[in-house]
Formats: structure tokens, C-alpha cells, sequence
């Protein structure tokens, strides 16, 4: 997976970041729009070189609707699209691709970014303090930014718009590897992720 020509692996969460999801009775129902930017920022930054790879909490249900959102808005941008089984697990994955990014709408998962988890099972999945943790903050669920955590949780650097996103990570290069220990299909769902 490794590549000397590539700026950087950036992991991006979907709903609040890449997608408006807007309020609805559940998932199916919600309207599901392409946040003001991304597009644009995602193209310049694969057009830089750098790896974007889609690392999504989802259930199954959720899982294929965000997948085919995914081909409709942003089709031929993302290098890989996952969608881990629980919130938490997101770490295992940016440590399978070595990511150096992590751009999330919450605050707990730049907490297990940086700190780890405990899975229940007799390993943890450490921590990796050194990703660049984005949290945005420019789509919140339904508008309403009263119950974000804006403060940076744990020292998440915080951002409203993907030109910010785009001025932190365009100078960005990658520098972690790939973690080749973690086996992923016990994370994802394999038919809507890149396995």
C-alpha cells in the first residue's frame, strides 16, 4: 500500500463532514447533500498526489446508502471506502492504512485516535497521537452547532470549511505505515468497503 509519490493518506468520516445529513425520521429518509467544498478540495487533493480514503461508522442499512452517496457526489475521488461496524473501530483502520489524517465531526473519535481503545478482547487497539486530527465543524446534524464540541477534543485542531481542511493537509506527506497486524474484514462491513 505504500507509495513514495503519494503527499499523504487523509481518512474522512461521511455524515457531517463529506454529507449534510439533514433530519429525517432515520437514515433512509434523511436528505443527504454534499457539503459546500468538499468536492472541490478532494479533487486538488488527489490531484496532489495525496490518498483519500473514506472511514465511515455505519450501520449495514446506513452502510449501502452512504456507499451509493458516495459514487453519486464524490465518484472517482475516494482511493477506498470503509465503514467500520462501531464508532471506535475507526482507529483500527487508520492504522491499517497508515493514514496521517483523520477528518471527524466527533469528538470521541480524535479521543480514540489519540489514546486507543480497549476492545473487550484480551489486545487493545492503540492509539496513534501523531495523525493530524481535523475535527469540522461546518455541517452539524440538522444545523444545529449548540452540541458540538468546538474546544479541539484532546487536541484536535479545529476546522468550519474545507479550505481549511485543504490549507492544512495540501503540504502534508505521508509518514506513517501501514499497521499490515490488524485484519480489517472483523471490522467492516466487506460488501460496501474496499476489502
Amino acid at each position: 500500500m505504500s507509495n513514495l509519490s503519494v503527499r499523504s493518506f487523509i481518512a474522512i468520516d461521511a455524515g457531517g463532514v463529506l454529507l449534510h445529513l439533514n433530519e429525517g425520521v432515520d437514515q433512509s429518509n434523511r436528505s443527504r447533500t454534499p457539503v459546500k467544498g468538499a468536492n472541490e478540495v478532494l479533487a486538488k487533493l488527489k490531484s496532489e498526489g495525496h490518498k483519500l480514503f473514506l472511514v465511515s461508522f455505519a450501520g449495514r442499512k446506513t452502510a449501502e446508502i452512504t456507499f451509493n452517496d458516495m459514487k453519486e457526489h464524490y465518484n472517482g475521488l475516494l482511493d477506498g471506502l470503509f465503514f467500520v461496524k462501531n464508532k471506535e473501530e475507526k482507529i483500527a483502520l487508520c492504522r491499517y492504512l497508515g493514514a496521517d489524517v483523520m477528518i471527524d465531526d466527533t469528538s470521541l473519535v480524535h479521543y480514540h485516535i489519540k489514546n486507543g481503545i480497549y476492545t473487550g478482547k484480551p489486545k487493545a487497539i492503540g492509539g496513534v497521537p501523531s495523525i493530524h486530527r481535523l475535527q469540522f465543524t461546518g455541517a452539524p446534524f440538522g444545523g444545529d452547532k449548540s452540541n458540538l464540541d468546538l474546544t479541539g477534543s484532546d487536541g484536535a485542531t479545529v476546522v468550519e470549511t474545507w479550505d481549511e481542511i485543504y490549507n492544512i493537509c495540501s503540504g502534508l506527506t505521508h509518514t506513517h505505515k501501514p499497521d499490515d497486524k490488524i485484519t480489517i474484514t472483523k471490522y467492516v462491513y466487506p460488501e460496501h468497503s474496499s476489502v
